[in-house]
C-alpha cells in the first residue's frame, strides 16, 4: 500500500510540473500569440514525461477511451522529433555544395493543450486528484481560474470571447 501512495504522490507532482509549464505556455501565448522555443520545449518535455508515467495505464478500462479520444499514442511521434535537412548551394567557385542540418520539429501548440486535457481526464478517471479547479470559492475569478474551468469543460474557445479583468 505504501508503494501505491508514493506512486500517487509522484504522479501528482508530475502533473503539478506539467500544469505549471502549461500556465507559462498560456501566459506567453496570450501576450503576443506566440511562445518562446524554451517554453514550447519545456511543455513538450513535460507532456512526454506524463506520457511515460501513464502509458502503462492506457489499457486500464477507465483510461482507455480517453487515451484513444485524445490520441495520446501520437505524443512520441510529434514531440521533439529530429530530422535531417539537406541544403544545396553553389559555392564561390560555382561548385554545388551539399550540407546536412539536424532540425527539431515541435508538436503544434493545440496538440499539446489537447494532450494536457487528456491527462487531466485520465488522472481524474483513475481517482487521482488534479489541481485543476472545478469551481471558484467567490465571485472573484482570475484568468487562470477561467482558463482551467473552461479547459476542464472542453470550452476553451469561450475564453476568447470572455471579458474578464
Amino acid at each position: 500500500m505504501e508503494n501505491r501512495g508514493l506512486n500517487r504522490r509522484w504522479l501528482q507532482r508530475r502533473f503539478e510540473m506539467l500544469s505549471t509549464v502549461k500556465a507559462e505556455f498560456n501566459y506567453e501565448f496570450r501576450l503576443d500569440g506566440s511562445v518562446s522555443d524554451a517554453t514550447h520545449a519545456e511543455f513538450e518535455t513535460e507532456i512526454l514525461n506524463m506520457y511515460d508515467a501513464l502509458e502503462h495505464k492506457k489499457e486500464h478500462q477507465v483510461a482507455k477511451q480517453t487515451w484513444e479520444q485524445f490520441q495520446m499514442e501520437l505524443i512520441p511521434q510529434y514531440c521533439s522529433q529530429t530530422r535531417v535537412v539537406r541544403n544545396e548551394s553553389v559555392g564561390h567557385s560555382g561548385i554545388k555544395q551539399t550540407s546536412e542540418e539536424v532540425v527539431l520539429d515541435r508538436a503544434p501548440p493545440q496538440y499539446l493543450k489537447e494532450w494536457f486535457l487528456g491527462f487531466v481526464r485520465i488522472l481524474d478517471d483513475l481517482g487521482l486528484n488534479t489541481s485543476v479547479k472545478q469551481g471558484v470559492e467567490s465571485n472573484d475569478i482570475s484568468h487562470e481560474d477561467l482558463d482551467a474551468l473552461l479547459q476542464l469543460r472542453n470550452q476553451q474557445e469561450a475564453q476568447e470571447h470572455a471579458n474578464v479583468d
